[in-house]
Formats: C-alpha cells, sequence, structure tokens
C-alpha cells in the first residue's frame, strides 16, 4: 500500500530504499505522513491550532522534517496534492 508512495519520496529526494536503515524510515516517515495528510484534507481538515487541524499542522511538520534530514530542500508537500482524473 506504501510501495508508490515510497517511490514518489524517492524521487522527491534521490535516496533509493534499501540502501541505508536511517534513510529508509524517512522515506517511510515521508510516505505514512503523505498518506495521512491525504486522508485528513479529503475528509475537510485544514491545518489549524486545535483538534484534527492541529494534528495535520503536525504531520505537515514532520514530513518536512524529514525530507530535510535526508538532505532534501524541495518542496516535499506539493506532490501529495490530489491530481483530478481526467
Amino acid at each position: 500500500m506504501l510501495a508508490p508512495l515510497v517511490e514518489t519520496a524517492q524521487s522527491l529526494t534521490g535516496i533509493t530504499y534499501g540502501g541505508d536503515d536511517a534513510a529508509d524510515v524517512g522515506l517511510r516517515i515521508l510516505a505514512d505522513h503523505g498518506r495521512a495528510m491525504t486522508m485528513l484534507v479529503s475528509d475537510g481538515v485544514l491545518p489549524t491550532n486545535e483538534g484534527r487541524g492541529y494534528v495535520l499542522r503536525r504531520l505537515i511538520r514532520r514530513a518536512v522534517l524529514a525530507a530535510r534530514r535526508l538532505g532534501t530542500d524541495t518542496p516535499v508537500t506539493r506532490p501529495w496534492r490530489h491530481r483530478p482524473s481526467r
């Protein structure tokens, strides 16, 4: 279930899954947080200071932090956006 998201995380960071345990954890964090952010936003949750909105804010922060620890400065939340099917 997370494999396509891990592939997206690999393409964003340029790091291959399976090479380093610490990098693998970072890629899994990006994949899992991307999935969780998608579910929350599809439920209508917006980043706020309380409740589920606060959880969304924390997920965004942790995903960005994980990406920076992997050595990338590219925006990591943009690729997780919903792309309408044509």
